[in-house]
């Protein structure tokens, strides 16, 4: 019988080095589906990055907008410009300048489901924002993080960067640490990135996300809350990049 392996297990192994080993003196690029994904799998490393001098960037594909239906005292419309000032106070803490984040206000839980315009439009979108950098490491969604949007910002990037020069494209993981979904006959490959000195940054910049948190909004029929496994997952002195195959 073949023995089956849980992903937070594996990325657990993976060897642990530290950020310099990683990213050099490169440019660090994150795109993030919704506020909070920085965050969450690449905090500490934007940390890092703030503070040596990589010129850290984040682009945002949604406003994250849809995460909580049915709220009367925050719509779409409120809560994306919540989130929006979320992620750029998330992203201040970590040591990031304003101008270091950029939002393309795409339909949150809408990245699959965009036409082949659309789809075509935000794609071009991310490659004029990625050769911004001459030199740089990209950090992706994991294609394994089971949500459409992670899924989707995955492929898009791909398709950005397939012709641009000088990018190395790494992947994050913030669900995939707790799906139930096991590692298949691929196992997957990465690094774990010690972020020990930049955890007290990571923990201020996830406290950020207020509107995650389940303090701020009450009258949601379907509300989002980040799970604690989730935040426990957030919380270890290291991250993780997994290799990805173009």
């Amino acid at each position: 019988m073949t023995q089956r392996f849980s992903y937070a297990s594996v990325m657990s192994s993976f060897p642990l080095v530290l950020p310099q080993e990683v990213i050099g003196d490169r440019d660090l690029l994150v795109v993030a589906p919704h506020p909070d994904d920085e965050s969450l799998g690449c905090g500490g490393l934007l940390a890092w990055a703030a503070a040596s001098g990589n010129k850290p960037r984040v682009l945002f594909l949604t406003d994250g907008e849809g995460s909580h239906p049915g709220s009367r005292l925050y719509p779409p419309d409120r809560l994306g410009n919540v989130r929006r000032s979320e992620g750029k106070k998330a992203c201040a803490a970590l040591g990031l300048s304003e101008v270091a984040t950029t939002f393309l206000g795409a339909p949150d839980s809408g990245l699959l489901a965009l036409s082949d315009k659309e789809r075509a439009a935000l794609v071009s979108n991310i490659r004029s924002w990625v050769e911004q950098s001459n030199d740089a490491v990209i950090c992706i969604p994991a294609a394994s993080d089971p949500h459409s949007d992670h899924v989707a910002a995955h492929a898009m990037v791909k398709d950005a960067i397939r012709c641009v020069q000088n990018i190395e494209m790494l992947a994050y993981a913030v669900w995939t640490w707790v799906t139930d979904e096991m590692v298949g006959s691929e196992m997957p490959e990465g690094r774990r990135i010690d972020i020990e000195k930049f955890r007290e940054k990571k923990r201020k910049a996830i406290v950020e996300h207020q509107s995650q948190h389940g303090t701020l909004i009450n009258d949601a029929a379907d509300p989002f809350v980040l799970p604690e496994g989730l935040l426990r997952f957030s919380d270890l002195p290291y991250e993780v990049l997994l290799n990805v195959k173009v």
